[in-house]
């Protein structure tokens, strides 16, 4: 969609990026006001993990955009180098990147900006090993994600949502879509469509259920491909309203991941074997609660019960958990059968 450029801002003395979008693009119908309107919007976005516009505007027909220049590798690149290996991300890395983007991406939408092409060549890190979401709004300002008349695809097939694929615009949900198929890409060390053309891997997307990420990684865990089902639903109703609701599902997996880690590594220790019980924190349990219960799971106090139990929260022994959660349904008043054996298969699972 465009060429970028490094170039030096005199005024300011520091290096930008300056990105020319193609001129080819530039002719679709009612682009010149797209890409005021457009331009106003990302330059009003202040994140840390959102690229910075500085300006943009038009030169002799060359429409351009110029932006923070960020000196380093996109998540394309690493993945590239791990792929060529045939490793995976670690699962505690790419659930912790997640999250991240999830912040970027539920401020953009707060904003009413939608990205529409969210993938890992769109993903920089700078030098500080943040990670910045780049080209918010681009295909947007150029115009429709499919032109039909011609083929041509605008945006990126393997990670495009089923509406984009239809040649809807998309809204948030598209966004929670691409960021769950490319979380499945750092799980699996792969992405779960590929094929001969741009437009066989589109139509996947549109028609075939993802795969498991852990039928390509066995060593993914249930509960993060269980998130992932539902982040890449087909239809957007079925998925994430917010991204906000996909972080705090991915924060119960990622305390879940350090409680493995801290676990594995108290058995695997030589100075103290044995003398330490394995014990989880409950900062994982507000998260559960909600994903299952929705908003009212976020005021259960399972700290509080635990207390009562003469256990501490922040370390809460894993052989007490079906007690703990049998006395928080019943203080709670939790009477659905199916949403207590969720709620207890659900943690259980992650422990």
């Amino acid at each position: 969609m465009a060429e970028v450029y490094r170039g030096r801002h005199p005024g300011l003395e520091r290096d930008v990026a300056v990105k020319l979008i193609h001129p080819h693009l530039t002719d679709r119908e009612g682009f010149l006001d797209r890409f005021r309107k457009e331009g106003v919007s990302l330059a009003r976005l202040r994140h840390p993990n959102i690229v910075q516009v500085f300006d943009s505007g038009n030169q002799e027909g060359v429409y351009y955009l110029v932006m923070e220049y960020i000196d380093g590798q996109t998540l394309a690149d690493r993945l590239g180098a791990l792929h060529s290996h045939g490793e995976p991300y670690s699962q505690r890395e790419a659930v912790g990147l997640s999250i991240t983007l999830c912040g970027a991406l539920e401020y953009a939408h707060r904003e009413n900006v939608v990205h529409r092409d969210v993938k890992p060549g769109n993903v920089m890190f700078n030098s500080r090993e943040q990670a910045i979401l780049t080209d918010f709004g681009l295909v947007k300002m150029i115009g429709s994600t499919v032109n039909t008349i011609s083929g041509t695809i605008l945006g990126s097939p393997m990670y495009m949502s089923p509406e984009q694929g239809y040649g809807k615009p998309g809204d948030a949900r598209s966004d929670i879509y691409s960021l769950g198929v490319m979380l499945f890409e750092l799980l699996a060390g792969a992405p779960p469509f590929d094929g001969d053309t741009p437009l066989s891997i589109m139509m996947k997307h549109v028609n075939e259920p993802l795969p498991l990420a852990r039928s390509i990684n066995p060593l993914v865990p249930e509960a993060l491909d269980a998130i992932i089902t539902k982040a890449t639903a087909k239809d957007p109703v079925g998925r994430y309203q917010y991204c906000g609701e996909f972080a705090a599902a991915l924060q119960v997996s990622l305390s879940a991941i350090e409680v493995q880690e801290t676990l594995a590594a108290m058995r695997g220790s030589t100075t103290a074997p044995g003398l330490v019980e394995a014990s989880i924190s409950l900062g994982l349990l507000p998260g559960v609660l909600t994903q299952i219960l929705g908003p009212v799971g976020a005021i259960m106090d399972g700290s509080r019960i635990a207390r009562a139990m003469g256990e501490d929260p922040q370390a809460f022994p894993t052989r007490r958990i079906p007690e703990l959660l049998d006395r928080l349904a019943t203080q709670y008043r939790i009477t659905d059968s199916e949403k207590r054996t969720e709620i207890r298969r659900l943690v259980e699972g992650l422990i």
